[in-house]
């Protein structure tokens, strides 16, 4: 089958463009064609690796924050045509605003996929979703406890399939050095202010140790302020994001997610396929459906900095523990493998196929 995906720009460094490859590459092993639709760039190469086999088509279409209504509805538009000009098997959207858009394609099966938790989108959005997701063919939802967010969708419509691997199970590496490692795009959303704030309650107990957040974003300024006025230059470091996060995933001995919200956070997935024990936020969605709590990690109320401190301490003071948790981890991680992922949408292209050869035995037409 042809596939096409649309994404907002695939030369993004970020976690909906890292699920995206992950994806591209599932359906390629699964023997299908894979266009990419990034529609706001002009040019560019796809941020994390792909299949040699995968297009990508640039739609060239502009986006800015600073748009007017009347610019954002022009654009809005522009999307709709870019939409209605791809005809393929299946088209997957990877955000509410496009999948919203999905019912005016003339592609045969449409599937929207969330990637953000269901309620900490706006109300507008929220709203949208109700009107629109009724039309789709299926949508894809990251985890069970956000997938019951969605009952106003009939149950066949909903399929809840986790993000895959990013990378293949390393061999075990020893993780005795005294480092805690954070990884993410530096906004509001991901907390590294409050992980901050935990720094120096730990720098208090083990000096000896040290925190390495690595990304790109808005607030890193301000994040650079904040370590400069805590004093915290020879404690924490702010590392720019970089492709190759293995070699910071190597060398760590814990994980920290400092997240007030999350879609289904892959660097959970990533820090457990190298045996490393996470300390977590349970903030929604996605950290639950990961780490079992004194399994293979530690999961901490939201927003309570006391107890992530308290956990990471623990964590520090107890090698043992960090060696069992690791080995937990890494068995774990292994129902996201992208063998395990490619039966779940193995299962819902045959679940698509079936349905349209159902319609086209009862009245000779495609489905939308």
């Amino acid at each position: 089958m042809e596939i096409g995906i649309l994404i907002s720009n695939i030369t993004w460094h970020y976690g909906t463009e890292r699920a995206l490859a992950n994806l591209s590459a599932i359906l390629v092993h699964l023997g299908h064609q894979v266009t990419i639709y990034s529609v706001y760039t002009s040019a560019g190469t796809a941020a994390f690796e792909l299949p040699s086999t995968i297009k990508i088509r640039h739609c060239g279409l502009i986006f800015s924050k600073e748009q007017s209504w009347l610019q954002k509805i022009i654009r809005k538009i522009r999307v709709l045509f870019c939409i209605r000009s791809i005809r393929s098997d299946i088209l997957i959207g990877t955000e509410v605003s496009f999948n919203a858009l999905l019912r005016f394609s003339k592609s045969t099966n449409c599937i929207g996929c969330e990637h953000m938790n269901y309620d900490f989108a706006p109300n507008h959005l929220k709203l949208l979703r109700r009107i629109t997701y009724r039309f789709l063919d299926a949508v894809v939802l990251l985890t069970e406890s956000d997938a019951k967010k969605y009952h106003f969708l009939r149950k066949e419509k909903r399929f809840v399939i986790p993000n895959s691997l990013t990378f293949e199970i390393p061999p075990v590496v020893p993780h005795d050095s005294k480092e805690i490692l954070a990884i993410g795009r530096l906004t509001r959303q991901k907390g590294f202010d409050m992980l901050l704030s935990v720094a120096g309650k730990i720098r208090d107990q083990h000096a000896d140790w040290h925190i390495t957040i690595v990304g790109d974003g808005e607030d890193k300024q301000k994040l650079l302020q904040q370590i400069q006025n805590n004093n915290l230059t020879d404690f924490v470091s702010l590392m720019p994001f970089t492709a190759d996060v293995r070699k910071y995933y190597r060398r760590a001995a814990i994980y920290v997610m400092s997240s007030r919200w999350e879609g289904f956070p892959m660097v959970l997935i990533e820090a457990q396929t190298f045996g490393l024990p996470v300390v977590s936020f349970d903030c929604p969605e996605g950290p639950a459906d990961i780490v079992s709590h004194g399994e293979n990690g530690f999961l901490v109320p939201p927003d309570d900095v006391e107890k992530l401190a308290k956990k990471l301490n623990e964590l520090i003071e107890n090698p043992q523990k960090r060696l069992l948790f690791g080995a937990a981890a890494r068995e774990n991680c292994c129902k996201y493998s992208k063998e395990a992922v490619a039966s779940r949408w193995a299962e819902l292209l045959t679940v698509l196929e079936s349905r349209l050869e159902n319609y086209a035995q009862k009245d000779g037409k495609s489905c939308i």
